[in-house]
């Protein structure tokens, strides 16, 4: 298993593109909910994931870690 962290949640998916190619991807989002309900860690995640899938032509899974955890 390898595990790569980045330091934007909305941006770099085709860099990403050659790294993942092949592999089985799960990417985790930061469960960072906002009292106004916007959940930038998630979205950001939901976002990648798309992105990516688009690039690689195959399905990308988001998770998120539990609520406090």
């Amino acid at each position: 298993m390898d595990a790569l962290s980045r330091p934007s949640n909305a941006s770099g998916a085709a860099d990403l593109t050659e790294h993942f190619r092949g592999r089985d991807l799960v990417f985790v989002g930061e469960n960072d909910r906002k009292p106004d309900g916007s959940w930038p860690g998630r979205d950001g995640a939901m976002k990648l994931a798309l992105e990516l899938a688009s690039f690689l032509g195959r399905p990308v899974r988001v998770a998120m870690p539990p609520e406090g955890g």
